[in-house]
C-alpha cells in the first residue's frame, strides 16, 4: 500500500473518530458544552499561536543577534505552530494531540525525538564534501569552512 493511500485511509478513520467523539460528548454533556468545547478551543488557539508564536519569535531574533543559528527556537516554534493548528480543527483529539505539543514538558520530549529523527538525515560535521551537520549536544549547525576545523553556532 503506498504512503498516500495510508494517509488517506489514516485521516478518513480520524475523522471517523473525532465526529463519533463529538457526538458522544454532545449526548452526554449536551450540545452547547461540546459546541462551547469547539469553538473555545479554537479561540484558545488563536491566543496560544500570537503569544507563544511571538515569544518564540523573539527567541529566534535574540539568537540571530548572537550570530547563533536559532535551531532549538525553530523547533519549538513548528511545535507551537503545529499544536495550535491542532486545536483549531475542531475535535476531541486533535485538541488533546495540540495541547500535548503546547504542554512544556511534552513539548520538551517531542523535540528531543525530532531531534534525534533529523539527526538522521544531516551528515556529520565531519563528512568530507559536507559543510554542515548538527553538533554533538544537538543544540546547533556546525558550519565547516574549508581551511577550518570547524565552528559551531
Amino acid at each position: 500500500m503506498s504512503k498516500l493511500k495510508l494517509f488517506l485511509i489514516l485521516s478518513l478513520v480520524m475523522i471517523g473518530m473525532e465526529i463519533w467523539l463529538l457526538l458522544e460528548a454532545g449526548a452526554r454533556f449536551g450540545v452547547w458544552p461540546a459546541l462551547g468545547w469547539v469553538v473555545g478551543s479554537g479561540a484558545a488557539a488563536l491566543f496560544i499561536l500570537r503569544t507563544g508564536g511571538w515569544h518564540t519569535v523573539r527567541r529566534i531574533h535574540h539568537r540571530l543577534a548572537l550570530n547563533e543559528l536559532p535551531t532549538l527556537e525553530l523547533f519549538d516554534l513548528g511545535l507551537v505552530t503545529a499544536g495550535a493548528v491542532l486545536l483549531l480543527l475542531p475535535g476531541i483529539i486533535t485538541d488533546a494531540i495540540g495541547l500535548w505539543l503546547l504542554f512544556p514538558p511534552t513539548q520538551w520530549l517531542m523535540r528531543t525525538l525530532l531531534r534525534h529523527i533529523f539527526r538522521a538525515y544531516l551528515p556529520a560535521p565531519s563528512t568530507p564534501g559536507r559543510g554542515y551537520g548538527l553538533n554533538e549536544e544537538g543544540r546547533g549547525i556546525t558550519v565547516i569552512n574549508p581551511g577550518q576545523s570547524g565552528e559551531s553556532h
